[in-house]
């Protein structure tokens, strides 16, 4: 009988002390779980934030585009007024591209795209000169 007090008094101290144990693991547990709230508090802070950055810097992105777009083609038109007038006057392709500051290819398109639209507009001048753009009644 002694030998069974003794047995279940081990057994007893051996269950408290796997009691305290898994105990102090849930303890731990729950500072993890407070832990992983603020890092997914952070996180969702994080991702607003850089989502409204990104939206108000495409906005942004795109006014500025609007406004460059109609400037930059003034600009494109007077850089090929330059080059033609430079063409004209005999100046090379190369030494053209040297003072505009552009490869001698984009010099060459870009004389070549003024010619075509040059004829393209010749030519919807002489079609509406000869009637055949207008609606006849």
């Amino acid at each position: 009988m002694n030998l069974a007090i003794i047995a279940l008094t081990l057994v007893g101290v051996v269950e408290a002390a796997v009691l305290w144990h898994v105990a102090r693991g849930f303890r731990r547990l729950e500072g993890i779980e407070s832990r992983l709230g603020h890092l997914t508090d952070a996180l969702t802070l994080l991702t607003e934030t850089a989502e409204s950055g990104f939206r108000s810097s495409a906005v942004e992105m795109g006014r500025i585009a609007d406004r460059a777009s109609t400037s930059s083609v003034t600009a494109s038109e007077t850089a090929i007024r330059r080059m033609s007038t430079a063409l004209k006057k005999g100046r090379s392709t190369t030494d053209i591209a040297a003072e505009e500051r552009v490869a001698e290819g984009e010099v060459s398109l870009r004389l070549h795209l003024a010619k075509a639209a040059a004829a393209r507009r010749m030519n919807t001048r002489t079609a509406k000169e000869a009637g055949h753009g207008a609606l006849r009644s």
